[in-house]
């Protein structure tokens, strides 16, 4: 499981283009982008939407849910 070696190099093989890696976990999605060196959007949804999930990395972006992070970067409306 992530952020794990073995999840590290199955994305590395299967995605080498991978722009963003997004989620709700900080300690997991968040560690995974820092591993696979790529920026980190976190959604507030679901272990985050309370705070008290702690920030052990510190996201590139954040947005309240996928679907503003995902109009915001296709800029459009929702």
């Amino acid at each position: 499981g992530k952020p794990h070696d073995p999840m590290v190099a199955l994305l590395r093989a299967r995605a080498p283009d991978a722009g963003i890696v997004v989620g709700d976990r900080p300690s997991t999605d968040g560690v995974l982008a820092q591993r696979l060196g790529l920026p980190f959007a976190l959604v507030r949804t679901g272990v985050t939407s309370d705070g008290r999930e702690p920030m052990v990395v510190e996201p590139d972006e954040e947005a309240p849910d996928l679907e503003t992070l995902v109009a915001r970067h296709l800029d459009i409306g929702v």
